[in-house]
């Protein structure tokens, strides 16, 4: 029995879908769902002498003492939420303080004999969007010409020394808010000199400028271990979609499962290695030519919808045999008995498991409800 500890939020279908097939196969798996600290839970280490660091956790639906861990699936964690209402307004922030950095911290120390996905400082350097860039590069892959910077000067001069359409921005983080009439989002969009904010903005929101790779179609390749599934995505079909993917729905970007050519795949390992990570999903360009152009490799990427749109790709199946036995040499054989995303998805169990976490732990990713921020992105604040 392998013994899996999962890092994650109450709506992560990913990793309910992972603990139903488990358990089926009859390992064992502890949810974790760090937005409770401290709030709903309590988290204790002891250090002595002639012992090694021990662990408990207590909270609703836990109960874990740390010890007996094979895997860490660092999946989806949720740094502490800190109930302000219950504090003095004058110790808010070093509450906050303290609680992350004792929550950092015994991260630090927790399971350090499991085998981790992905490792926290692997984790921590992986999200560099520049140290992607530079690492792409050093393994030889084309990476779009990049300007990263809060300086208004430099991202006018950039902007301006393209043809007009010919930029676009992305910001370092996904933001999310709502709006009166909806919400709005910072996902990639064009930009040129006359829709760009003013200086002040451009200064305190730095962000990401890239020229624009045209495009024949798209590529997300998800690697467990030295395994690849990757799609084929016809963002050309829908003009909403030229730029930024996810702006449409499902049905009105197909995919097609592909092979990697084996160039690209080396290439894309070895970043694996560079980077010290285990999982990963990598986002191409492929442009009219054929060339696959690296934008980033994302070390938590979704991928299970990728089954749901091509059901003949075996992801869950895969997840769920790389986690009882995850290597950076991993190879997946398809079995007879494969388990697959539309049974499980479909199941009342799966159904009552979802329905059990968001009762017990509430909705944590639902987008911040207020007035639009002062301080935007360049991207969200165009249409």
């Amino acid at each position: 029995m392998t013994h899996v500890f999962v890092s994650t939020q109450p709506d992560d279908a990913h990793a309910a879908a992972v603990l139903l097939v488990l358990a089926a196969r009859g390992h064992r798996v502890t949810r974790w769902f760090g937005g409770d600290f401290p709030g709903r839970q309590s988290i204790s280490v002891r250090v002595g002498d002639a012992t090694a660091p021990s662990f408990a956790f207590e909270g609703p639906d836990l109960a874990h003492d740390g010890d007996g861990l094979d895997v860490v699936w660092h999946r989806r964690p949720v740094s502490p939420r800190v109930p302000r209402a219950e504090l003095h307004p004058d110790d808010v922030a070093h509450a906050e303080a303290e609680n992350h950095e004792f929550f950092h911290s015994m991260l630090a120390a927790f399971a350090r004999d499991a085998v981790w996905i992905n490792g926290i400082d692997a984790k921590r350097r992986a999200s560099s969007k520049l140290l992607q860039l530079a690492e792409a590069r050093a393994v030889g892959f084309a990476v779009p010409e990049t300007l990263c910077s809060n300086d208004a000067a430099a991202i006018r001069e950039f902007v301006g020394q393209a043809p007009p359409g010919q930029t676009i921005h992305k910001s370092f983080l996904p933001l999310q808010w709502g709006l009166a009439d909806g919400i709005a989002t910072s996902g990639t969009a064009i930009v040129t000199p006359q829709n760009l904010p003013s200086d002040r903005i451009l200064r305190l929101t730095p962000g990401i400028f890239q020229r624009r790779i045209a495009k024949r179609h798209e590529v997300r390749a998800t690697f467990f271990g030295d395994h690849a599934v990757a799609v084929a995505i016809d963002s050309q079909r829908h003009p909403d979609a030229h730029v930024d993917w996810r702006s449409v729905p499902a049905c009105e970007r197909p995919l097609a499962p592909i092979e990697l050519p084996a160039e690209v795949h080396r290439k894309a390992a070895l970043i694996m290695r560079r980077l010290d990570l285990l999982f990963g999903s990598f986002d191409f360009v492929v442009t009219p030519d054929g060339e696959y152009v690296f934008l980033e490799v994302n070390e938590a990427g979704q991928f299970l919808w990728k089954e749901d749109q091509c059901p003949e790709l075996p992801l869950l199946d895969l997840c769920c045999e790389f986690l009882v036995a995850p290597s950076r040499d991993f190879r997946y054989r398809e079995q007879q008995t494969r388990v697959r995303l539309a049974d499980v998805a479909g199941s009342p169990e799966f159904a009552a498991l979802r329905a059990r976490d968001v009762a017990i732990h509430g909705e944590v990713t639902a987008p911040w409800r207020g007035p639009t921020p002062a301080v935007a992105p360049p991207s969200a604040r165009i249409t």
